[in-house]
């Protein structure tokens, strides 16, 4: 749905419990580069390691956003490593 809107530059979803199904679905979009988003708040979010992975490999095609926020999500070590690739 995101994509839909092509001029929204500042997304904030935090406390949402999205999961790591719905940082799929904004990874995806982001991954598409059909959004001009610039900062995305994912904070307190449940995304867990696999959230963080499917965000970490959407941003290294995506040109655009520089600020992501992800605390709170329970990344745990092994979201931390994906982290690090972002």
């Amino acid at each position: 749905m995101i994509y839909l809107i092509k001029t929204l530059s500042d997304l904030k979803l935090y406390e949402n419990n999205i999961g790591s199904q719905g940082a799929e679905h904004i990874a995806i979009a982001l991954q598409q580069n059909k959004v001009t988003l610039i900062s995305i708040n994912l904070s307190s979010n449940h995304i867990g390691p696999q959230g963080v992975q499917y965000l970490a490999k959407a941003l290294r095609q995506n040109q655009a956003l520089r600020t992501l926020n992800i605390i709170d999500n329970q990344i745990l070590d092994e979201g931390k490593r994906y982290a690090k690739n972002i």
